[in-house]
């Protein structure tokens, strides 16, 4: 998991700019696509199964020695949605129309985990 986020500029004007050269600036245009449709592939994953922002679970609070509910939140839905995503040993099949990994079978798991 990505420990921090490292942010650098970069010139995309042309060389006599001392901008990035014409290659660099290809693959930066395309890894933006591949990330934008990676994106699109999840926000179209959650909106499909919006009911799941409601999903109440049950915990143990440790605080009131008791069970008690409440809305599913962010780090639980995440594992979710990768389990229903991306086939592993422990959830080895995927719908095919959900299968991150055959969909976009180059982006390295931090990449999924940031869209």
């Amino acid at each position: 998991m990505a420990k921090r986020t490292t942010k650098i500029e970069i010139n995309l004007g042309g060389r006599s700019q001392q901008g990035a050269n014409s290659a660099k600036q290809v693959y930066l245009d395309l890894t933006a696509e591949i990330l934008n449709h990676a994106r699109a592939f999840y926000i179209n994953f959650f909106l499909a199964h919006a009911v799941k922002f409601d999903e109440i679970v049950t915990y143990y609070s440790e605080k009131h020695k008791e069970y008690r509910q409440r809305k599913i939140n962010a780090d639980e839905l995440l594992t979710w949605a990768e389990s229903v995503t991306i086939p592993k040993e422990n959830h080895p099949h995927v719908l095919d129309c959900r299968d991150f990994t055959k969909r976009f079978p180059d982006v390295p798991r931090d990449y999924r985990r940031s869209v």
